[in-house]
């Protein structure tokens, strides 16, 4: 049995994901291949210059992005940042902390919206992908759970 458990992990040890992601990172995020991934997650689809707005699982977005700067975000409108009360505010800053993991509530132009924020180059299809879902989460979760997603690190949002 010990012998067993030695050659397991020595197999698991010498198995190192992140040395093969080094060996075959993945191609830099571009403009192009932003559009293209959008195009085949999102449904109503529309281009202009560098702003992509779309729909994904009933949730319209846009993804903004500046290859100059190499930054791109995912923003969804969610209401009137007027309308948020104070407790919404406390418990949409607790989200951000435990459980809207990648993306984030954020307010601008007095509106409250739901973001996904990072650099553009290393992004892979996979976190945009999670960062798409994750937004639309935050947005359709606004004022129960709160959340991006199944995990959750802190205790569950009161309701409200």
């Amino acid at each position: 049995m010990r012998k067993s458990l030695v050659v397991a992990a020595a197999w698991f040890l010498g198995s190192n994901p992140a040395a093969t992601w080094a060996q075959h990172p993945a191609p830099a995020m571009t403009a192009e291949r932003l559009v293209q991934h959008l195009q085949r997650v999102g449904t109503d689809v529309q281009v202009d210059r560098n702003v992509v707005e779309f729909t994904y699982q009933g949730t319209r977005g846009a993804c903004i992005y500046d290859v100059s700067h190499d930054r791109m975000r995912i923003v969804a409108p969610i209401i009137e940042d007027s309308l948020v009360s104070n407790a919404q505010r406390r418990v949409m800053m607790e989200a951000n902390f435990d459980r809207a993991l990648d993306a984030r509530y954020a307010t601008q132009g007095g509106v409250l919206y739901a973001v996904f924020i990072h650099p553009l180059s290393p992004l892979t299809e996979v976190e945009l992908t999670q960062g798409i879902q994750q937004v639309a989460a935050l947005q359709q979760n606004f004022g129960a759970s709160y959340s991006s997603g199944a995990l959750m690190f802190g205790a569950p949002a009161e309701p409200q």
